[in-house]
């Protein structure tokens, strides 16, 4: 089984930055996807659901967490402005 690892998600230069513990580049994606509905604003989850859709998020692995995980979780999201 894969390591948990912190996986940073950028649009539109960083506009809107999702930051999630995840073991797969996939398991991030779906993570952010599905938390950012449940918990935030409309206008933040369907600006994700819109560069999800393009096919073109590249979420990059960048340290492990000190941590022990045993679900995926978005740990931090950045939006500028906010809703």
């Amino acid at each position: 089984m894969e390591e948990f690892k912190f996986w940073d998600i950028l649009i539109d230069k960083g506009e809107l930055r999702v930051i999630v513990v995840a073991r797969t580049e996939e398991e991030a994606l779906e993570t952010a996807r599905k938390e950012l509905r449940e918990y935030y604003c409309e206008e933040i989850a369907d600006w994700f659901e819109e560069e999800y859709r393009k096919g073109e998020l590249k979420p990059i692995p960048f340290a492990k967490p000190l941590d022990d995980y045993n679900e995926p979780e978005v740990w931090d999201v950045s939006v500028s402005p906010y809703c």
